[in-house]
């Protein structure tokens, strides 16, 4: 892409994120400032919406990794096309885990090689009973 790079606004972890027929998306099970699990080993399947923004039309490369106790978990990439100036939505298919213990997870995600950016960060915690 030419001219001003996209960038990356913020992120929202969930447990699935659909789209209606006129366009508009239901997330569900949003996660906030940390995730409470009953009983470990636990898996779990996050979806990740992503909020960007460009200056231009044009496609980028978006990487996004997770992370779980600074260990990298997942990694998934792609392309991102923007249709024009203007905020974009792009909804990432679930991505599975399987977590033995409590720890922190961390999702940073990058477009064209670009700065990384932290879109989530927080505690998987065993739920108090």
């Amino acid at each position: 892409m030419s001219g001003p790079r996209p960038k990356i606004k913020f992120g929202i972890l969930c447990e699935d994120i659909r789209r209606e027929d006129n366009g508009k998306l239901i997330i569900l099970g949003m996660y906030g400032r940390n995730i409470e699990i009953s009983q470990f080993p636990a898996t779990l399947a996050i979806t990740v919406l992503l909020a960007m923004h460009a200056d231009a039309p044009g496609s980028s490369r978006l990487e996004v990794v997770a992370y779980f106790n600074d260990i990298e978990l997942r990694k998934a990439s792609g392309s991102v096309n923007f249709d024009g100036k203007g905020g974009a939505l792009l909804s990432l298919p679930p991505l599975p885990f399987s977590i033995e213990n409590e720890g922190e997870l961390r999702f940073q995600a990058r477009l064209d090689e670009g700065e990384w950016s932290e879109i989530w960060k927080g505690p998987i915690e065993k739920r108090s009973s």
